[in-house]
């Protein structure tokens, strides 16, 4: 027999919970108002831009790489940190590009998510998620997230992976507390990789491997993934030299370098020129995870091998001459395919395991340095 008492607490609406967003009154922010909203991740905060590289650098890789010079203007791996009570959190977002990836959803490649945590000692969870309706949308608006009660809450907007941002704006409830995020007082990390990096294939930004690592440590970690361009050009290396207040650098180039003569020609150039800069500056270097290319091909195995032969052997020579330098083989992390979208680029499931890699291998550097 059905409790009446019980039937009506449960699908009784309750008053705090029946709003109608729409017909609340907002309050639009700059994410750039450094009183209220903390930029994370980003490098050249002078620069009112979502772009990884700042003008100057985008100007010096043109003419070395028109795909790095394409990609850098993606937000992948940018945050927006606040603390507010407000129960809704709009955006108003301009996209650089319509949605044009055969691999990613629109969450993933054009999208943003939510996190958010009610004090300081807990881990921040995921919320929300929004992104445009539409292939050909660029101007749209959406919920980033939808609270029931009003609470002071941290809250981490991650930015889209395959996409940029021209412009954004934030809309809180009216007469809502905003508070910027003070930057915990720990060094950064860059990372530089690939298309896996950027965060192909992730369903939504948040699962990207650089912003998992960033909410486990909760420190800032610059995103240096360039879909297809990994390929070791001596001037990416100087712009990653030229970074300031890193703790280390990861290099996780091989699945794009890799697959040709370039990695043996550039690895070595490219490590020297950054420790050339940065002589104190620690290393850390990833061979690439298994792929169907390994079941396809006879060749692939054979330079898989060779390369990883050969980092390592680069790698050891510069450890032997005093300088901060790891090598790490990942290339078991995909004990088989079911862990990638298309037998190369991982599933949430296969970005979850090369992010909690990440996060052991650097608890370990940590340890070291």
């Amino acid at each position: 027999m059905i409790d009446s008492k019980i039937y009506n607490d449960i699908f009784k609406p309750i008053e705090e919970e029946s709003f109608d967003p729409e017909k609340l009154e907002y309050e639009f922010y700059s994410p750039f108002d450094e009183e209220k909203f903390t930029i994370f991740n980003k490098r050249h905060l002078e620069e009112k831009t979502f772009f990884r590289l700042s003008e100057k650098e985008l100007d010096t890789v043109f003419n070395v790489s028109k795909d790095v010079h394409f990609l850098a203007k993606h937000s992948s791996g940018i945050q927006l940190r606040f603390k507010t009570d407000s129960r809704i959190i709009k955006i108003r977002v301009y996209n650089v590009e319509d949605f044009n990836m055969k691999n990613m959803t629109f969450m993933g490649c054009s999208g943003f998510d939510t996190y958010y945590r009610e004090n300081e000692q807990e881990q921040f969870r995921y919320h929300n998620a929004t992104f445009p309706l539409f292939i050909d949308a660029r101007k749209w608006i959406g919920y980033a997230s939808y609270f029931y009660y009003k609470k002071e809450r941290e809250i981490i907007i991650d930015f889209p992976l395959y996409n940029g941002v021209y412009s954004l704006e934030i809309g809180l409830e009216k007469g809502s507390i905003i508070i910027p995020v003070n930057r915990p007082n720990k060094k950064k990390i860059l990372c530089y990789g690939t298309s896996i990096l950027q965060g192909a294939s992730s369903s939504r930004p948040g699962m990207n491997i650089t912003n998992q690592v960033s909410r486990y440590f909760d420190q800032e970690i610059y995103n240096f993934g360039f879909s297809g361009s990994a390929r070791l050009e001596k001037e990416v290396a100087e712009i990653i030299a030229s970074t300031s207040d890193l703790e280390f650098v990861s290099i996780d180039a091989e699945a794009n370098a890799g697959m040709s003569e370039i990695l043996v020609e550039r690895f070595e150039t490219f490590i020297k020129t950054i420790l050339d800069k940065q002589p104190n500056l620690p290393l850390v270097v990833f061979t690439r995870e298994r792929c169907n290319y390994d079941e396809m091909s006879v060749r692939y195995p054979k330079m898989r091998e060779y390369n990883r032969d050969f980092m390592k052997e680069i790698c050891e020579k510069y450890s032997k001459l005093g300088y901060k330098i790891c090598f790490y083989d990942k290339y078991h992390l995909f004990s088989d395919l079911e862990f990638t979208i298309e037998g190369l680029h991982p599933t949430d499931v296969g970005m979850n395991k090369i992010a909690n890699y990440y996060i052991e291998t650097f608890k370990e550097i940590k340890k070291k340095i």
